[in-house]
This record gives structure tokens, sequence and C-alpha cells, in this order.
């Protein structure tokens, strides 16, 4: 059976530089600033102007970098986030979220190794930041260690328990490691938390067809083409369960629905 895919890692956007007075400055040394939530462009251009106006302290400066590091990553320029990422880091090396937003960088990029070590750096300043678990989580479950994985998906639950994509993945993690009871307790609570995402109900019903209980995988497959009739994946496997069943017509309908949604 097919999975969904893990939520993607989280971007800690927090345009610091906004509380930050700027006396006496120049129009070029505030343009950063005023413009915290501008557009990628716009905000490279902007910071730009401000980093090279040379009126900033060192602490200003890092968070300049900081936020045109952050345009950057939006963009899905990795390798630019991650030169301003470090400059951000060389000038403030106690700002969690450089080293957060840097690894997130380095796991764009599949440096998953890398990804870790700035990970574990954020969470080391900030022992209290869910995300950076999260994302840490999200890195060790593409290398496919899953027992660390669950550790800081775990982690992140305890810090914060209303944290849905916590429990989605950690499913993910113990469906990986076989062990689709605990992958179903942890889709059953994404649903209770957030009934109206489509996800959680396709892996809830691919942990169930593991299981060999093919009716609760289809009517949880069933409940995800309710939500979302065009997430192809969910006919694709609900055509699986009724292939497993012996129900070769309607196999055959959700085939076929399947490949229109996605020819590929």
């Amino acid at each position: 059976m097919q999975k969904a895919s893990l939520y993607s890692a989280l971007l800690f956007t927090s345009w610091l530089l906004c509380g930050f007075a700027l006396a006496q400055s120049s129009p070029d040394a505030d343009k950063c600033p005023k413009a915290a939530s501008g557009l990628g462009d716009e905000k490279i251009v902007d910071c730009t102007l401000t980093i090279t106006s040379g009126e900033l302290s060192s602490a200003n400066l890092a968070l300049t970098f900081y936020n045109r590091g952050n345009a950057w990553l939006r963009k899905g320029d990795y390798d630019q986030a991650i030169a301003d990422y470090d400059q951000a880091v060389r000038l403030n090396p106690q700002h969690a979220g450089s080293y957060l937003n840097r690894g997130n960088a380095w796991s764009s990029r599949g440096d998953y190794d890398r990804a870790i070590a700035d990970y574990d750096e954020a969470i080391r300043i900030n022992p209290q930041l869910a995300i950076a678990y999260f994302n840490r989580g999200n890195a060790w479950q593409r290398k496919h260690d899953y027992d660390r994985a669950l550790v800081d998906y775990s982690e992140v639950i305890r810090l914060d328990p209303r944290f849905a994509m916590a429990y989605f993945n950690r499913g993910n993690a113990w469906s990986s490691k076989g062990d689709y009871d605990r992958a179903l307790a942890d889709y059953s609570e994404v649903i209770r938390l957030t009934p109206q995402y489509a996800d959680p109900y396709i892996n809830r019903g691919n942990a169930w067809s593991n299981k060999g209980d093919y009716d609760r995988a289809i009517a949880d497959y069933d409940e995800a083409i309710r939500l979302n009739p065009q997430v192809a994946i969910a006919y694709l496997n609900r055509a699986n369960a009724w292939s497993s069943k012996g129900d070769d017509d309607r196999a055959i309908a959700d085939y076929d629905e399947a490949i229109r949604l996605n020819p590929r």
C-alpha cells in the first residue's frame, strides 16, 4: 500500500527585526524591517539595501541576514538562504531561528545530517522549541531512522499536545516499523484534532488494510474521498482494498478514477 507523503518541514518565520528601533537611520537602513511581511523578491531587495547601508548594529545585522535568508528559503534558493543564515549565525550564535531555518534549507537540499546538526543546535539554545524537534524528526524519518524520529515526535507532542502533524508523522513512523496499532491511534488523534483533513484517513486506511481489515480501510478511504475528491491515492488504495476483498468491479472503477486523476 502506498502511503501519503510526510508533512513538509515548517518554515520558522519570525520577522524579529521589526521589534528593534533603528533610531536616526537612513531610508535604506529602514527598508528591511518596514517590508517585513513583503514577498520574496521585494524582501530580498529591501534587506540587501539594509545590509549594505552600513548603519546596523551586529544584532540587527544578524536579524537582517536572517530575514533575507527566510525570503531566499521561500523562493527555494537554498544555497543563498544557507549563506545568509551562516552570516546570521556568525553575528548572533544564540539565535535559534537561524539554526532552525538553515536546517530547513539543508533538509530541502537532501542533506539530512547537516539539517539534524542545525536542529540540534536550535534545541540546545531553546529546548522548548517544538518545531525544531518536529523538523528533526522529519529528517530522521527521511534517513529511515524511525526510532529517533519517534522520540522527536513524542517530544513535540509533550510540548504541544495539539500539534496534529506530530501525531501524523509519528503514525507514519509507527507504520514504517510495522506497528499498525500505534499508527492507528496516532492517525485517529489527527482526525480528532483536524477532522477536515483527508490524509490521516488515507493513512489510517492503509494501517487497517495492512492489518487485513479491508472494510474499515474502505470506510476511511471513502471519507478521504468525500473530503478531497481529487486525491488519486485514495482511489488507488481503495481499489487495492476492493481487490483484496475479491470485488474486482469496484476495484477497476477505482483504478480508472485514480488513472483519470493522475495519468502518471
